[in-house]
């Protein structure tokens, strides 16, 4: 299974992520989705996005009930020579599930 994952961060300091979770990239429909409210997150910090964003998508793999082997995410996987997102998030999966990073903007 696939879950691509997205963070929704709110004024007040917390968080919603969702994941939605299908079998194949060609499925028109959700095979199920999952929200979470993170109720305290990290301040943005430049250069270490990884930080406020990676345990918000943890939380949400945690309640994932189907054995998922690629995460979809909402940014780099690197950046550069640096590690982005997606190269932090691969690490502490232990190196066992295919991380992709689709990001909306140029770094």
């Amino acid at each position: 299974m696939i879950t691509a994952i997205d963070v929704n961060y709110k004024d007040d300091g917390s968080a919603v992520v969702g994941a939605v979770v299908f079998s194949d990239y060609s499925d028109s429909t959700a095979y199920r989705t999952y929200l979470s409210e993170i109720l305290v997150v990290e301040e943005y910090k430049a250069g270490q996005f990884y930080r406020r964003e990676l345990p918000c998508i943890m939380a949400i793999l945690r309640i994932i009930e189907e054995k998922i082997h690629t995460v979809i995410i909402d940014g780099y996987v690197d950046i550069g020579e640096r590690p982005g997102l997606g190269r932090h998030l691969w690490k502490v999966l232990d190196f066992k599930k295919e991380v992709i990073g689709v990001a909306k903007k140029y770094f």
